[in-house]
């Protein structure tokens, strides 16, 4: 048995790019993307990072059937504008709403936040408490006077919020809220500034579920204040005005809420906890937004907001590495028509790309931004869209929708659409298998200076691949990927220079191409790097740098880094010798379905390595690397008389 050696990789993309400068998703044939082991040992403590915020926003003036109100729209309008543009919250703002839309609205946070994420739902408008029944109602803009038909009981709240898995909920309701509710919260300590970040840490890594309420059983004034009710402009004026970036919702309570409230009207606000919701004495922390971003660009002339001029300081706070800052402003700028700003505001919920700021990843809102930008006709929300289809991310799998988007993408100019429509027609995904076609799409994607399209043109040269093969054309190809920046163009680059293919063998120069491209994060070269140590090719030999680079590449998914730090596991080259972990090595490598893997689990088990001898088990472990063409696990078949 021997250490298997990754030479020719080949690597096809399907970009998820959101700006200007493309960033790729692989897709890799038969390569796993299972991380290897993590390094378990205990880290310091550091402070609570807030997860994400959402806001629900709810005001009603229009009443079908009871009193119209005054301020609620108002107040509703407002509080989103400042909860967004301050805060940095998801707004979803629902201006006289139907019992239908609140309770929607709801079900739909149950089934897409994420457990550190952080909720606050705020209502204004009429609300209502029955002694005999003792049970609190908002009412929908289509609440009845004679019956509860149509009314929201507390309840129907409160057990949604106990449902949703965000980690801090905190309900503001501007009206008589009194269902299913508990001991009024404590008040937070007096502290130093010293202690109040631990404080706040604390706020944060707690859950929570509380109401604040603008009055208890007593009625809520509907003005009473510049614009807005009593409660709301209290409200606002804690968050405009409130002396810390960072604070709780007790914090806001008790510094404006209740003493302005009760002391400028007869309603006495509460701060209580929702009954049997598992909070666990944690609180909602409020994070204001650096003052750059904190105020919203002129508006233009007739009161619309300047998509370019929005979309322009996102980018610029965006590629500055202010991610959280930018985010609000491209929520403006995608609301005001710009489908740049929706591609981007996809990019921050797509699952694949970076965490930026602290947006959710929610695939199937990235797939509704990416859709609302192809639509209004953005090339790169296309070439996107059509990623979403063909992974089955956000959408159902779909190729044919998938090829239908990069083409429209690629007809768009988009060269991240051609490179994909390319990769489909090579691998018969959504259209008829047509090498020539994904040379033609290949080479157009090059030509328009995409990097993963130059370097899938050179695969189909070294191959022949709908093309006449040109090992001379080939590295052509991969040598301008790997001066753009290519990290596959760089591995394939190296291969060459190690194999003396159409080009003088330069194993010094392979090493330096490999390295590169490790260095850039490509796993399959992080695996050849390490076996250039091993075998002492273009460097000095190294098993311990060889087993570094084995590893990196194993805990970066490449099933050939796998299967070869198992090798070095089994020998006791660069590590102690442990077949116990070369074992475990091999088993994910063969897992992700490498043939060296397999066949070297199979190994173990007719050896008693790390394994009791099962020579059974061997058998189906080779049968299973020779049917994956191992010629090692075929020859062995033979020799056992168990083809």
């Amino acid at each position: 048995m021997k250490a298997y050696r990754a030479i020719f990789l080949t690597l096809f993309f399907l970009s998820a790019c959101g700006f200007a400068s493309a960033q790729s998703q692989s897709a890799q044939q038969s390569q796993s993307t299972q991380r290897g082991v993590f390094d378990a040992a205990s880290k310091p403590s550091t402070p609570e990072q807030p997860g994400p915020y959402y806001a629900l926003v709810i005001g009603i003036n229009d009443y079908q059937h009871l009193t119209k109100l005054n301020s609620p729209l108002n107040d509703a309008n407002e509080i989103a504008s400042v909860l967004r543009d301050r805060y940095g919250f998801e707004t979803t703002l629902l201006p006289n709403a139907s019992r239908h839309d609140i309770i929607s609205a709801l079900d739909n946070y149950r089934r897409s936040l994420p457990d550190n994420s952080n909720l606050l739902i705020y209502y204004a408008g009429h609300g209502w408490y029955d002694d005999e029944m003792e049970e609190a109602y908002w009412a929908p803009a289509e609440a009845g006077k004679d019956t509860y038909a149509d009314w929201i009981i507390a309840d129907e709240i409160t057990s949604r919020a106990r449902a949703i898995p965000a980690r801090h909920i905190l309900i503001v309701s501007d009206s008589c809220y009194s269902g299913m509710l508990s001991a009024t919260r404590e008040d937070s300590p007096n502290m130093t500034p010293l202690r109040r970040g631990p404080y706040l840490d604390k706020c944060l890594r707690k859950k929570s579920r509380a109401v604040i309420s603008s009055g208890g059983n007593e009625p809520v004034a509907d003005a009473g204040a510049p614009g807005h009710s009593i409660f709301t402009y209290a409200f606002l004026e804690g968050l405009k005005e409130i002396e810390w970036d960072e604070f709780s919702a007790n914090d806001l309570f008790e510094q404006y809420l209740k003493v302005q409230v009760a002391g400028n009207s007869n309603q006495l606000p509460t701060f209580k906890v929702i009954a049997n919701s598992g909070d666990n004495l944690g609180d909602f922390v409020f994070s204001r937004l650096p003052a750059s971003v904190a105020t919203r660009p002129a508006a233009a002339a007739g009161g619309g907001a300047q998509p370019n001029a929005l979309l322009a300081q996102a980018k610029s706070l965006f590629s500055s590495g202010e991610h959280r800052q930018a985010y609000p402003l491209f929520q403006q700028a995608a609301e005001a028509g710009s489908a740049e700003a929706m591609v981007f505001l996809g990019t921050y919920a797509d699952s694949t790309q970076p965490a930026y700021a602290n947006v959710a990843k929610n695939d199937t809102v990235a797939a509704a931004w990416y859709r609302k930008a192809a639509e209004a006709g953005d090339a790169r929300g296309m070439a996107n869209l059509g990623v979403m289809y063909a992974n089955g991310r956000g959408v159902p799998q779909d190729d044919a929708q998938a090829v239908n988007w990069y083409r429209k993408a690629a007809e768009a100019g988009d060269a991240d659409g051609m490179t994909n429509l390319g990769w489909m027609y090579q691998n018969g995904r959504g259209v008829a298998r047509d090498d020539a076609q994904a040379v033609n799409w290949y080479r157009q994607s090059a030509e328009a200076g995409s990097p993963h399209g130059m370097a899938n043109l050179g695969w189909m040269y070294w191959n022949g691949a709908g093309v006449t093969k040109d090992d001379v054309a080939a590295i052509g190809w991969y040598r301008k990927a790997a001066d753009a920046g290519d990290a596959d163009g760089m591995t394939n680059l190296g291969w060459m220079y190690e194999n003396g293919i159409a080009v003088a063998k330069d194993e010094a120069q392979a090493v330096n191409w490999y390295r590169k491209a490790a260095e850039a994060g490509e796993a399959h070269a992080m695996s050849n790097l390490g076996s250039m140590y091993r075998d002492g090719k273009g460097t000095a030999k190294d098993d311990a740098e060889a087993v570094k680079w084995y590893r990196k590449a194993a805990e970066g998914g490449d099933a050939d880094g796998m299967s070869n730090l198992g090798w070095m596991y089994q020998n006791g080259f660069g590590v102690p010798q442990d077949d116990t972990a070369a074992l475990t090595w091999y088993r994910k490598a063969a897992e992700a379905g490498n043939p060296p893997g397999l066949r070297n689990v199979g190994w173990m088990y007719e050896n008693g390595r790390g394994v009791p001898k099962d020579q059974a088990e061997a058998l189906n472990w080779y049968r299973k690397a020779a049917a994956s063409g191992d010629e090692w696990a075929q020859n062995r078949l033979k020799e056992l008389g168990a083809q």
